[in-house]
């Protein structure tokens, strides 16, 4: 069956999760080694693994600031120009992480350097969920609009997969000590594939039609952002907001510490190991984009959250301990299922909060106000990532031991989902609105059933 023209969106989309998780992942598969590239070699593991995932961190922090960037322009001269731009600056400054000097060649300058590009990661990452996930959404069917979101998160575990194959590749390669030396920069600029292709595909899609129906009747907006804190525009973005803070602390903290998680004592698992475990995590993580994106079309985008939520309160704080547990003793089978179980947590609600968020908001300022309201989800994670989990194990550092944080993301990742969980609950349904009539003919919320799909 030939491709049709409103596909070619999604799969843009979808290639654009996977650069930025290739991203975001290449930290996570790469830890043990970066913490010997970047630090001191008598610091302590988990104090190392503190530092580097804080250099991640800080891109989640700086999001809103490419979020209202490319949110404005894009509600204003369009979506495509602005994806293609924010995919051009990811590429740019991911490359730039492989010329950074070692702690051996130029001491804490190198991780100074590194936490400055990840702030500008922060700002294009901004950018491309503004532009790039608006624009994918738009292009889809009413109908198909919970499986594209779906298909598009599975980017979140094809890029932590590529990751961690291509970590996996170049140790088997080169092995440690060169990875350790100079080899780990190989991993970074491998990374501009996947770029490459997405650019080449963005530069041959079109407009998002719904975008060029509203500027043909003039209804876009000068100041999109500002449109956001007026009238009942503004109790949807702080009700998306909350929802996306809740979420994206509870995925971002998993995501940022599975892998201290499984590399750092009481777990004994090695670094091979430990790739194999991730790995499982991505299968998780993709597992569940194509199984709960879909379903939440049927079932509904709140009622599929709400769910995700408590499973998560419930499951999480086991799931963590037993990671700790068997990786203690080797046991890399029940780790493996464990590393898969946690994945399917962490991607679960990204399956359904870029359909959700775009329903939420009409097509003058929907870049704006979906954007935003994820990029404010992602900034308020990177402080729970840079800051809360390593207080929380100064608290309780003796229940998780010294070396592990466990407890401290379990306790992170259960509060965030009960703030998703209260968000959620208070907002309306949104899977069978249409995108063309969100604040517009006087519907302030959508009224639509499974029947009128």
């Amino acid at each position: 069956m030939p491709m049709q023209r409103w596909q070619w969106g999604p799969i843009s989309q979808t290639l654009g999760v996977l650069t930025e998780y290739y991203d975001i992942s290449i930290i996570a598969a790469t830890l043990p080694i970066l913490t010997k590239v970047f630090l001191p070699a008598q610091m302590p593991p988990l104090i190392s693994a503190f530092y580097v995932v804080a250099g991640l961190a800080v891109s989640y922090i700086t999001r809103p600031v490419g979020a209202a960037i490319w949110g404005h322009y894009s509600d204003r001269i369009g979506r495509r120009l602005l994806m293609i731009g924010s995919m051009a600056g990811m590429a740019i400054v991911t490359a730039l992480i492989s010329i950074l000097p070692s702690y051996a060649q130029a001491g804490f300058i190198g991780l100074i350097l590194l936490v400055v590009i990840r702030m500008f990661v922060g700002i294009f990452y901004g950018g491309e969920k503004a532009a790039g996930a608006t624009y994918a959404q738009e292009w889809t069917p009413a109908k198909w609009r919970g499986a594209t979101n779906g298909i598009t998160q599975t980017g979140v575990g094809l890029g932590l997969l590529t990751a961690s194959a291509t970590t996996g590749l170049f140790l088997a390669y080169f092995g440690e000590a060169a990875m350790i030396a100079y080899a780990w920069r190989y991993v970074f600029l491998a990374g501009l594939i996947p770029f490459i292709v997405v650019a080449i595909i963005r530069l041959a899609t079109a407009e998002s039609p719904i975008w060029k129906a509203a500027k043909s009747r003039g209804d876009i907006e000068k100041s999109p952002l500002l449109s956001l804190m007026k009238g009942p525009t503004r109790v949807r973005f702080l009700q998306s907001t909350l929802m996306s803070i809740g979420f994206l602390v509870m995925g971002g903290t998993l995501s940022s510490y599975v892998a201290p998680l499984l590399t750092n004592l009481p777990s004994r698992l090695s670094t091979s190991q430990a790739l194999i475990a991730l790995n499982m995590y991505a299968i998780g993580q993709i597992v569940v984009a194509l199984v709960v994106g879909p379903l939440s079309q049927y079932v509904g985008r709140k009622r599929i959250l709400i769910i995700i939520a408590i499973i998560t309160i419930v499951t999480v704080a086991p799931a963590t301990n037993m990671v700790v547990t068997y990786g203690s003793s080797v046991l890399l089978l029940p780790v493996m299922l464990l590393a898969f179980w946690l994945g399917c947590l962490q991607t679960a609600p990204y399956s359904v909060i870029d359909a959700y968020l775009t329903e939420r908001f009409g097509t003058k300022h929907r870049a704006s106000g979906a954007g935003l309201s994820y990029a404010l989800g992602n900034t308020f994670a990177g402080i729970c990532i840079v800051a809360v989990v390593p207080s929380l194990h100064g608290l309780i550092g003796g229940i998780e031991t010294s070396t592990s944080v466990w407890l401290s993301m379990a306790i992170l990742c259960i509060v965030g989902s009960l703030i998703g969980l209260m968000a959620v609950f208070i907002g309306p349904e949104t899977a069978w609105i249409k995108l063309e009539e969100v604040e517009s003919k006087g519907k302030t919320d959508p009224k639509d059933s499974p029947a009128s799909r």
